[in-house]
């Protein structure tokens, strides 16, 4: 497994199946006016502007999601792609950090001593770029592309989306998914934009609707509505488009295909929202599942126009066999399963679809 730099934190845990609204947040519309205290961390920084990016109506937003886009965009800024390692603890706690990425250990500086090292060996070969942010007050993602050129000038691209949720202004818990994209696939597009008038409860409602379609292969057929006539979805192997998505629902039903998919987490912002899901596929030899982060594009109609997606298998604490067994040693104790560095495939125990709190 390719040892990648591993940043993100969000998404809802046990979402059923129906909207998830965010505990006591209040949708603001067109006319209403709101009275915002900013936090020291949202006064102490400037916004960090990527292209396209406007902060002009930030006061639709609560001081507590301006402070968690500060510090998630500043450490990626900053630290990953400026190299400006003094600046790590602006934007990560030195006391808390729970890692749900695989790739790494809890806490914050191991996982500074281990990134460090790992840039360094890349920055003459990786471009960093940042694509687009999205934040509801204690949660962050952001979705990022990390360009490798090899020694005979080819480049392979790794997509990131990087969940954080935030306390105080700094990054304490972190889940993330990353693929390697086939090449000429384009995961470029429009930021989110957060001058948008979008009911983002409505939105949010929509992409789980989405999301849960997999639960139900017979609910496909509603997505003719859902989704514009111009909708296009970006995958690390392809770029589908409305027929083909609903077509490829439907030859899974057709050939009694059944999967769960269990929503963990769901970020609203602007016109996007993103979901973070687990998928099993019944009767899959995978047992462990594969990790989906997904992020979607609403137009004014209340449509879903774009869909950005990230799939990652979940990765064994234990070796297994051909068959799926466990491996286990001359003890009788199952074997740890290690990475292409000697390091077990797992450095953490904690669940990479636990979210703290349900809301």
């Amino acid at each position: 497994m390719s040892k990648k730099l591993i940043l993100s934190s969000l998404i809802m845990a046990a979402l059923s199946g129906t909207a998830i609204a965010q505990q006591g947040e209040r949708i603001y519309f067109p006319g209403e006016q709101r009275v915002t205290s900013y936090s020291q961390q949202s006064q102490a920084h400037q916004p960090i502007r990527f292209p396209g990016q406007s902060y002009q109506n930030r006061y639709r937003y609560s001081a507590e999601t301006m402070a968690s886009m500060f510090a998630a965009e500043g450490f990626y800024q900053e630290t990953l792609i400026e190299h400006k390692y003094d600046t790590y603890y602006n934007y990560i706690d030195r006391d808390v950090y729970i890692q749900h990425s695989p790739d790494y250990p809890d806490g914050a500086e191991p996982l500074f001593n281990e990134l460090t090292e790992y840039l360094q060996g890349i920055r003459d070969t990786t471009e960093i770029k940042v694509l687009r942010t999205i934040a509801e007050d204690d949660y962050v993602a952001i979705h990022s592309s990390w360009a490798t050129t090899g020694e005979n000038g080819e480049v392979s691209t790794d997509v990131y989306i990087d969940i954080w949720r935030t306390e105080n202004g700094k990054l304490v818990e972190h889940w993330d998914h990353y693929q390697t994209m086939s090449p000429n696939l384009d995961f470029t597009g429009p930021e989110v934009n957060m001058d948008s008038n979008q009911n983002r409860e409505h939105n949010r409602k929509r992409a789980l609707y989405f999301v849960n379609t997999y639960n139900n292969l017979e609910d496909s057929v509603k997505l003719e509505y859902l989704l514009a006539d111009n909708f296009i979805a970006y995958t690390a192997d392809a770029q589908v488009s409305k027929f083909d998505h609903i077509n490829s629902l439907e030859e899974s039903a057709r050939q009694n295909k059944r999967f769960v998919r269990t929503p963990a987490k769901a970020i609203a912002m602007g016109d996007m929202v993103l979901v973070h899901s687990k998928h099993l596929e019944v009767g899959s030899d995978n047992e462990f599942g594969t990790g989906h982060i997904d992020i979607f594009r609403f137009n004014n109609s209340g449509k879903i126009v774009e869909q950005w997606n990230i799939a990652q298998d979940v990765k064994s604490f234990y070796e297994l066999d051909a068959a799926g067994e466990l491996v286990l040693d001359a003890d009788g104790k199952p074997v740890v399963a290690l990475n292409a560095w000697g390091q077990p495939n797992r450095r953490n125990n904690n669940d990479i679809f636990a979210y703290p709190y349900k809301g």
